[in-house]
Order: C-alpha cells, then structure tokens, then sequence
C-alpha cells in the first residue's frame, strides 16, 4: 500500500476535510471571541457612562437638597428674626408706657408735695 493508492489518497482526502473543517472552527471561534470581545468593550462603555450619569444625578440631587435645606432655613432665620423683632417692639411700647406712667407718677408726687408744702 503505498502513497498513491486510492485508500491512501482517500484517507489524504479524508485528512484534507478534516483540517479544512478544523481551520474553518478555529475562524468562527476566533470571529466569536473577537465578537465578544467587542460586545464586553461597548457593555463596558456603557456601564462606565450609566455610573457617570448616576454620579451626576446624585450631585445635582444632593445639591438641589442643600440648597432646598439652606433656603428653608434662611426662612426660619428670617421667621425668628421677625418674631424677635415683633416681642421686642411689644415689650419697648410696654416699657416706654411704664416709663411715662412712672413720669407721671413722679410728677404728681412733686407736685402734691409743693401743694403740701
């Protein structure tokens, strides 16, 4: 049986086929790695980009809540200034009252006194 024979050129062909297949499998694994490869980059990209975005809501919500915090603040500052401000005037007329009652009295006295006198 030698080289040229028909098994041998059958089994030659067989051969063939078989690396030829072989070759074809290792271009459709090597297309699908390079495929996934791909997929994985862009799923990557996109998940870099959605935390990114995420971030940047977060900060502009953690902003507008300062702010939201601060401004309500400012107006229970300004509530209290206000109230503050109303107590002191009722208790100034109250005491400039005081004062001019005690002014009368003192002048009524000074008075009853030099009538007295």
């Amino acid at each position: 049986m030698g080289a040229h024979t028909p098994e041998a050129r059958g089994a030659a062909s067989v051969l063939a086929d078989i690396r030829q297949a072989e070759t074809e499998i290792s271009r459709r694994v090597a297309a699908e790695q390079e495929a996934a490869a791909d997929r994985l980059a862009e799923a990557r990209r996109t998940a870099a980009a959605r935390l990114e975005a995420a971030e940047a809501e977060g900060r502009q919500e953690g902003e507008q809540r300062r702010q939201g915090a601060r401004l309500q603040a400012e107006r229970d500052a300004a509530e209290i200034v206000a109230r503050a401000q109303r107590q002191s005037a009722i208790l100034q007329r109250a005491g400039e009252a005081a004062l001019a009652a005690a002014v009368k009295l003192a002048l009524q006295v000074v008075l009853e006194d030099e009538h007295a006198a």
